[in-house]
């Protein structure tokens, strides 16, 4: 079964810096808003969009997770609007099977609040694979 975590938030609040995070944390090397696979993780193969911020960019996402032939997909969203909507109804997954997870946001020590919630959706990610 296919699962997505969504990662919203507002322009600017650190969602790319954490999903680069995240890439490291799960041994990989981020690459700005490019995608990273994340071959073998718990047996999982894994997918980190941390670019996110339109339309167009959710499609060359998802046209990256059916191409990888992932089990998880992680990726940016704005907050509303056209990219959640898109990744709610476009994705070929079942809507309840999407995590939405709010970025965290604060306006001093960022590292450590992205740092912090790119260990949380790891965490996530542990639980979904039974790690």
């Amino acid at each position: 079964m296919k699962k997505i975590i969504g990662l919203y938030g507002r322009q600017g609040s650190g969602k790319t810096t954490t999903l680069n995070l995240l890439i490291e944390l799960l041994g990989g090397k981020g690459q700005e808003d490019n995608p990273v696979l994340i071959d073998k993780y718990g047996e999982k193969r894994i997918v980190i969009t941390p670019g996110g911020d339109d339309k167009d960019m959710i499609e060359k996402n998802l046209d990256a997770f059916g191409k990888a032939e992932a089990h998880i997909l992680v990726t940016a969203t704005r907050t509303k609007g056209q990219t959640t909507d898109y990744l709610s109804n476009h994705t070929g997954v079942n809507p309840k099977e999407i995590t939405w997870i709010k970025k965290n946001y604060a306006e001093i020590r960022t590292d450590l609040v992205n740092q912090a919630q790119a260990e949380d959706i790891k965490a996530v990610i542990d639980s979904i694979i039974g790690k």
